[in-house]
């Protein structure tokens, strides 16, 4: 296991998992998805029941990019089981709506196939992008475990 203060990543994978993630997010290069994915990839966790396959990731890149800039990527632990990597990171950004610093948390779990990425499952703390992003109610957690619900205003 790697962590924060100094990651070693051990395998190729792990480095092309931290070096995918960095071109993808953090330099918005939509190309990089053909270098560190497979041709037939899948990413789960974003939608709920909902796979990404190749052009629908290429769409959902530029969606994130387009409501948070100044993205960063820390990592702060890296695994490796086999062909599997598992990373939690930490993601610092500006909200583009409203211009509110953002920090938050995520982990990703892939599987390679050589050198490309075939599976993987992302885990993104959606629920305070939004709240960092002024969209929800800053303490919408912990209204939501009180049993509060909310309703969408309609115009």
């Amino acid at each position: 296991m790697s962590t924060a203060q100094g990651i070693n990543t051990t395998t190729r994978q792990a480095k092309l998992l931290i070096e995918g993630t960095k071109a993808i997010w953090v330099d918005h290069n939509i190309a990089a998805i053909d270098t560190y994915f497979a041709n037939d990839f899948k990413v789960d966790g974003v939608l709920r029941g909902i796979s990404l396959g190749p052009d629908d990731f290429r769409e959902f890149v530029p969606v994130i990019a387009a409501i948070m800039k100044n993205i960063k990527i820390e990592p702060l632990v890296v695994t490796e089981t086999g062909n599997w990597v598992q990373m939690l990171y930490r993601c610092t950004a500006t909200s583009a709506i409203g211009v509110h610093p953002m920090d938050l948390t995520g982990q990703l779990c892939v599987r390679f196939e050589g050198d490309k990425i075939v599976e993987c499952y992302d885990s993104f703390d959606y629920l305070n992008l939004f709240v960092q992003m002024k969209q929800l109610p800053e303490q919408s957690h912990e209204l939501l475990l009180s049993g509060e619900r909310f309703t969408a205003e309609t115009s």
